[in-house]
């Protein structure tokens, strides 16, 4: 009898053994796998070089995607280069640095201003020692610009619309770190500091402000329904914030954490 207890015993530490690696597997790498490997497109750099590549983006069909990854193995430029897809060919450099890309791919952004993307004209351009950040709205027909620097005064954030190049409006009292549109084409968010202000960006009018990061808010983004906000700090924390209805067409702000 005490055999028989024994090995049951053993029997089920040897389950729960086994139950437990499969759930620390689980947790730790995940089941199924999120991503599958596809294909390396670019070159990438030497070990021995410094550079890093920190932007990407497809076109909106799925043809090419964009980036500042390297063209040789001692190329650290950080250049915007346009790659075909899936077949990973370089069809087009341009000697910028690449900030954002309009949904349509007509403009892009980088440190120089705002720029046609088959011409490589300059829209919007900026003095060399002024710090820009950009945010093109979902329809491609406005740009949001914040700026900061020496010389740079209120207000530090302005809505251009692209095919004009007119001023729509202009607001902020504050340099910011990170700038978003929401998907309905509404709501502009900026991170500052250490808090995030969402604004009307037609009107200026402020309609949410989250606080207590602690931290630069050094990335936004909203989610495709416009509900969600992540902020995300230069300690690599991310935030989420909720919105109960569009914050651009109610003056209490309905956005919380």
């Amino acid at each position: 009898m005490m055999t028989r207890l024994k090995e049951r015993a053993v029997n089920c530490r040897f389950l729960l053994l086994i139950a437990t690696l499969i759930l620390v597997q689980t947790f730790c790498y995940g089941e199924p796998p999120a991503l599958k490997f596809m294909k390396q497109i670019g070159v990438g750099w030497q070990t021995d070089k410094w550079g890093w590549m920190s932007f990407v983006a497809f076109n909106p069909d799925g043809t090419m995607v964009a980036s500042d990854a390297s063209t040789a193995k001692d190329d650290v430029s950080g250049d915007l280069t346009l790659w075909s897809f899936p077949d990973g060919r370089l069809v087009k450099r341009l000697p910028v640095r690449p900030m954002a890309i309009s949904a349509d791919w007509k403009y892009y952004a980088s440190a120089h201003g705002v720029a046609a993307m088959k011409t490589g004209e300059l829209l919007i351009s900026v003095a060399d020692n002024v710090y820009p950040g950009y945010a093109f709205s979902p329809d491609s027909r406005y740009v949001a610009e914040s700026l900061s620097g020496k010389g740079i005064h209120d207000p530090h954030v302005r809505l251009v619309e692209l095919q004009s190049g007119k001023q729509v409006s202009a607001f902020g009292r504050h340099g910011v770190f990170s700038i978003a549109i929401s998907p309905d084409g509404l709501t502009l968010a900026t991170g500052h500091w250490d808090l995030v202000t969402l604004w009307n960006m037609f009107t200026g009018e402020r309609v949410g402000v989250f606080r207590g990061f602690g931290r630069y808010v050094c990335g936004l983004s909203f989610s495709k329904d416009g509900k969600l906000l992540a902020a995300g700090t230069d300690a690599g924390s991310l935030h989420l914030g909720r919105a109960a209805s569009n914050p651009a067409s109610n003056r209490r702000s309905p956005w919380r954490l």
